[in-house]
């Protein structure tokens, strides 16, 4: 009896978005998307290359496996204005199409596309990066997500993975504006989070129970995974290279890189695993 009157008590993690999928889309979406468009404004070539293969390729897999049947995403696109979903799948589009012209002379030796094609490409990547916390903050049935942090969270972490990449592939001049720039982005990226744990701590009954498990049972894959070898270190290495503190050489860099890659994918995997349902009664 016990029991069976817990269920309606207890508050119950949501299962349907945890799944390696769903994480793995958004963290491939904010990958490459921060890539693409650090790499558009900076006129890195390679990056934006890369960044619109990562995009497409990783997070269109992703999708794909996360639908379930590759039918579906069809269905997705029928209420572009009415659902979260739907929107982002039509955004995710366009930038397939877009994108790929835009990055088509580059397949000839030239330069990318400019004018109203780069620019269009931009706001597009601009908006995938952050459109996974919209679709969070717009899931009210878990206190912990409805916060307008979540976006400039999640865009704010696929900048910092971009910029990393790109002062792994950059030289010279443009290599130490990217050290910079990430070291910045990097003091935000933990700014951010801190304030959305410390929402989450002074927030509603379901919201302090997220807060519960990201300190305590997600304990280290937030401590160890995100703040530590997603924030930190990757902060101590360009924090270094940036100040001329260290040769800056490109190993550390591309260290400092693969740190904040792996960055993207703790931060996302614990905001899912840390959604949880207030009870109902």
């Amino acid at each position: 009896m016990n029991d069976q009157y817990s269920l309606y008590i207890d508050y119950r993690p949501q299962k349907e978005w945890s799944k390696a999928p769903m994480m793995l889309e958004m963290s491939f979406g904010a990958i490459g998307g921060g890539l693409f468009l650090v790499s558009a404004l900076l006129g890195l070539n390679t990056g934006i290359i890369l960044g619109f293969l990562l995009l497409v390729v990783g997070k269109g897999v992703f999708l794909l496996a996360d639908l379930g049947k590759p039918e579906r995403f069809l269905k997705v696109l029928a209420k572009p204005f009415k659902s979260w979903i739907s929107f982002g799948a039509w955004v995710f589009l366009l930038f397939i199409l877009f994108g790929f012209f835009y990055c088509l002379p580059l397949l000839t030796g030239s330069g990318p596309g400019s004018g109203f094609l780069k620019i269009f490409t931009i706001i597009l990547a601009l908006i995938l990066i952050t459109y996974d916390g919209f679709f969070l903050a717009a899931s009210k049935g878990i206190e912990a997500w409805n916060s307008g942090l979540l976006p400039i969270l999640y865009g704010i972490s696929g900048l910092t993975a971009g910029t990393g990449i790109g002062m792994a592939m950059a030289a010279n001049e443009q290599a130490q504006l990217l050290q910079q720039i990430n070291a910045v982005l990097l003091i935000v990226l933990a700014f951010l989070v801190f304030s959305y744990v410390n929402f989450l701590r002074k927030s509603t009954l379901g919201a302090r129970e997220a807060a519960k498990l990201l300190l305590e049972d997600l304990k280290g894959p937030f401590w160890g995974g995100l703040v530590g070898a997603g924030i930190l270190l990757p902060l101590l290495l360009v924090g270094l290279a940036a100040l001329g503190l260290t040769a800056g050489s490109s190993a550390l860099m591309l260290l400092a890189a693969a740190l904040e890659i792996c960055g993207v994918f703790f931060l996302r995997f614990v905001i899912l695993r840390a959604g949880v349902y207030s009870p109902v009664i």
